[in-house]
C-alpha cells in the first residue's frame, strides 16, 4: 500500500488506532528475514519490527491491511504472512495452496489483497485462502502493483526484453504502456501525484506520471524507493538503504549498510505515550471562585485539510504530510486533519479522509 501510500503516498491498506500512533516506514531484509523500522521524515534506523519468524525466505514487501495488521509478501515462501502491528506472527493469508508462486509486490484496494506472481498474474484475495478471479492474467510477469485513487492499477512488468511500467483500467483491462525500462520493482506515489519507480537493471529511479516518463537520476540495482518527508529520497538494493538527492540522485547518506533491503512502505503504529511528568514544586492554590468561561475555538473533525469546503484526495495528502511532520497545520487545518477525532493527526486520518473521498468511509463531524 502502497498505498500511504506516502506515497501523498497511497494511504489505502492504512488503519485508524484509537491511542497515539505515528507513521514509520517498513523495509524487509531478505538476508536477515527481519522487517527493519525507518523514521518517515529522515529515513534512520529505528529497529526491527519482525524478527525471528521461521517462516521466512526472502520477505519482499510489507504493508498495513484494512484491518491495522501487517501483511508480508515472500517471494520464496510464495505466501504471504499476517504480523500484528508489534510484529507477532498471526496467520498464513495466502500460500501456494492457493496457487501463488514467486510473489513479490502486494497492495490492498478496498478490503482486497491483490498479489503479483512471477507466473503471469496478479492474484486477488477476499480473505484468508479466498481467492477470488484474477485482477489481471495476460502473459505479463508483475513485479509490484499501484493502485491509484479510482482503482485503476500501475504495474511494474518484467516480462523480458519489453520491460516496461504499464497501467490498467479498473476492472483489470490492460490500457497502455508508460514507459519500457529494464527490470521494474517497486512504485510509489509522490506528493504532487506522479510516481515514481526504482528499476533493479536498468539502475535508474524514475518519475512519471499515467501518461510518459518524465525523468530518471542514476541509482544501482534499485528495489524499493519512497520520497521522505525531507524531499529527499530512501530507496534500497542489495547493499543497503540509502538516503538520495530527489533531483540529482547523488547519495546523500547510507542509512544502513549489510542488508539486502527491499520495498518500502509506510504503516501507522502505535507508539509509546510520553509519561506525565511529576510536578514536585508546590501547588498553586486553588481558586474556589466560578471560572469565567473560555471562548474555546469549534474544532471540526470534518477532513477538509484545505479548508476550501470539499474533500478531496489533496485533503488526504495534507493530512499525511501533516502526519509526517512535514506541514505545520494551523488550528482549523489541524481540527480536519484530525478526521478520527482522536486528537492526534496519523496517516490512519490520512487513509479516512480517502476513504470519505470514496465514499467508504466518513469523517466525525461530516461538512454540512
Amino acid at each position: 500500500m502502497k498505498k500511504v501510500c506516502v506515497c501523498v503516498v497511497c494511504v489505502m491498506g492504512m488503519t485508524i488506532w484509537g491511542g497515539l500512533a505515528a507513521p514509520v516506514l517498513l523495509i524487509p531484509d531478505s538476508t536477515s528475514d527481519t522487517v527493519g523500522k525507518y523514521d518517515p521524515q529522515t529515513g534512520v534506523y529505528l529497529g526491527d519490527l519482525i524478527t525471528g519468524y521461521s517462516g521466512f525466505s526472502t520477505p519482499i514487501n510489507a504493508i498495513q491491511g484494512p484491518d491495522g495488521n501487517i501483511y508480508v509478501s515472500d517471494q520464496v515462501a510464495d505466501a504471504v504472512f499476517v504480523f500484528d502491528v508489534n510484529g507477532t506472527y498471526l496467520q498464513t493469508y495466502a500460500d501456494a495452496t492457493d496457487g501463488l508462486n514467486n510473489i513479490r509486490g502486494i497492495d490492498f484496494f478496498g478490503t482486497k489483497l491483490y498479489v503479483t506472481s512471477g507466473d503471469g498474474f496478479v492474484a486477488v484475495f477476499s480473505g484468508p485462502h479466498v481467492r477470488d478471479p484474477d485482477f489481471i492474467n495476460d502473459g505479463s510477469d508483475p513485479f509490484d502493483i499501484y493502485f491509484v485513487d479510482d482503482g485503476s492499477a500501475l504495474v511494474a512488468d518484467i516480462v523480458g526484453t519489453t520491460d516496461n511500467v504499464r497501467y490498467y483500467l479498473p476492472d483489470g483491462t490492460f490500457s497502455h504502456i508508460i514507459f519500457s525500462v529494464n527490470f521494474p520493482e517497486q512504485i510509489q506515489k509522490l506528493p504532487d501525484g506522479s510516481f515514481i519507480n526504482a528499476s533493479f537493471s536498468a539502475g535508474v529511479i524514475s518519475n512519471f506520471d499515467l501518461t510518459a516518463l518524465m525523468t530518471q537520476v542514476p541509482f544501482a540495482s534499485g528495489r524499493g524507493v519512497f520520497r521522505l518527508g525531507n524531499g529527499n529520497l530512501i530507496a534500497t538494493n542489495g547493499d543497503g538503504v540509502f538516503e538520495l538527492d530527489f533531483v540529482t540522485g547523488a547519495q546523500i547518506s547510507t542509512l544502513r549498510s549489510g542488508v539486502s533491503a527491499r520495498f518500502i512502505e509506510v504503516v501507522d503504529l502505535p507508539s509509546e505515550p510520553t509519561p506525565t511528568p511529576v510536578n514536585t514544586a508546590t501547588p498553586t492554590p486553588v481558586n474556589t471562585a466560578t471560572p469565567t468561561p473560555s471562548q474555546t475555538p469549534l474544532c471540526n473533525h470534518d477532513g477538509d485539510v484545505t479548508l476550501d469546503n470539499e474533500i478531496t484526495a489533496g485533503d488526504a495528502q495534507l493530512a499525511f504530510l501533516v502526519a509526517l511532520g512535514s506541514y505545520t497545520p494551523n488550528f482549523e487545518e489541524a481540527c480536519a486533519a484530525d478526521c478520527n477525532g482522536d486528537e492526534a493527526v496519523t496517516a490512519g486520518d490520512a487513509q479516512l479522509i480517502f476513504l470519505t473521498v470514496l465514499g467508504s468511509g466518513a469523517c466525525v463531524d461530516p461538512m454540512i
